[in-house]
């Protein structure tokens, strides 16, 4: 008993010597001390654009309201600027390429890279994968035309290799890493 009253002095000797030389802190003090920092992460994804850059339905020759690029910019630009600026992460998943502007790219009626995927580049898409209608034009134009949008190190498509090395052509699977700002700055 009397070593554990010498015990109990000696921390309440060591707790009275830290405020008095550290000051008190309030139970609130502390709790604001060690309060957690927040942020908010919005994932932003489109998928099936399939070669709509702009309300037009080329089949019909008429406007529609059924999501468009040119009309998801601006839903984008609401989503982002509701946050701090790069809490967003936008991605798509696939069937992008598909329809006239994609065929007269490659029949090279029309000279140019692929409209669609400029398009996702000038947005900042930071993933992407890839649908069936991306390879209608094949392999080689897909390959090509991600290449000169700069996205190719932005797919990730785990199943498509290259016949001669068996290697994967795309990422099997990506981490991405960003910097958030917080509650906190």
């Amino acid at each position: 008993m009397k070593s554990k009253m010498k015990f109990f002095n000696k921390v309440m000797a060591g707790a009275m010597a830290a405020v008095m030389l550290f000051g008190y802190v309030s139970a609130g003090e502390v709790y604001a001390a060690t309060k957690p920092e927040t942020t908010t992460l919005r994932i932003l994804s489109t998928t099936d654009l399939h070669g709509q850059s702009v309300n037009i339905d080329y089949d019909s020759a008429s406007e529609h309201n059924k999501g468009s690029l040119a009309q998801i910019v601006t839903l984008l630009k609401e989503q982002k600027s509701s946050l701090k600026t790069g809490n967003t992460l936008l991605v798509d998943v696939g069937d992008t390429v598909y329809g006239y502007g994609s065929d007269s790219i490659m029949t090279g009626a029309v000279t140019g890279g692929e409209y669609m995927y400029e398009q996702m580049a000038t947005l900042g898409y930071d993933a992407m994968t890839l649908g069936n209608h991306d390879f209608d034009y094949g392999y080689e134009y897909v390959k090509d035309a991600l290449e000169e949008a700069g996205l190719d190190k932005k797919v990730v498509v785990s199943n498509v290799y290259d016949a001669k090395t068996r290697k994967n052509i795309w990422a099997e699977n990506m981490v991405i890493t960003k910097k958030l700002p917080t509650s906190a700055g």
